[in-house]
């Protein structure tokens, strides 16, 4: 089972999934608002607690700030995302990532019922794509198209400013 979680500024979304054919299966999943919790630990143990899962042979988290190694200061909640402890208490490997970069992760596998066109646009089978969401905040990531596959990026671009200003 791999235990996997989105965790945003308001709210979380935290799984265990059993691997599958095309997509991992979906066994037990949550939502907390993330600010009832102290640490990413903290969340992590009560979402275990609650519903007894077990068996978690590796865990990845997409958290809503700028990621470094397994530790991440969120942007918009006031501690920072330490991955490390959950490894360790759960004993299998761990990865961080930006929460934009980790749904990036996952558009070269949506379905065509899972998309929607919001304006035509030119095929360019050698383009690269970008990936926005409103949220608490506003997550960009980056699709760079090497050799026919998209490989996500993650970027804090929506906390810049539009344009250069002179005094």
């Amino acid at each position: 089972m791999w235990l996997a979680a989105d965790v945003g500024g308001t709210k979380t979304l935290i799984g265990v999934f059993a691997p599958g054919s095309a997509r991992p299966e979906p066994r037990i999943v949550r939502e907390y608002a993330t600010l009832d919790f102290d640490s990413l630990h903290d969340l992590v143990t009560t979402f275990l607690d609650e519903t007894g899962a077990t068996g978690i042979r590796a865990a990845a988290f997409g958290v809503a700030g700028p990621v470094t190694g397994l530790v991440a200061r969120m942007v918009n909640v006031p501690w920072v995302a330490d991955a490390e402890p959950v490894g360790e208490e759960l004993n299998c490997p761990v990865a961080l990532l930006n929460d934009l970069e980790a749904m990036a992760h996952a558009v070269p596998v949506l379905e065509p019922d899972e998309l929607a066109t919001l304006q035509e646009g030119i095929l360019m089978p050698t383009g690269n794509a970008a990936l926005i969401a409103a949220g608490t905040g506003l997550g960009e990531a980056l699709l760079h198209n090497i050799d026919g596959r998209f490989v996500p990026s993650a970027s804090e671009g929506g906390h810049a400013d539009f344009a250069a200003r002179t005094s």
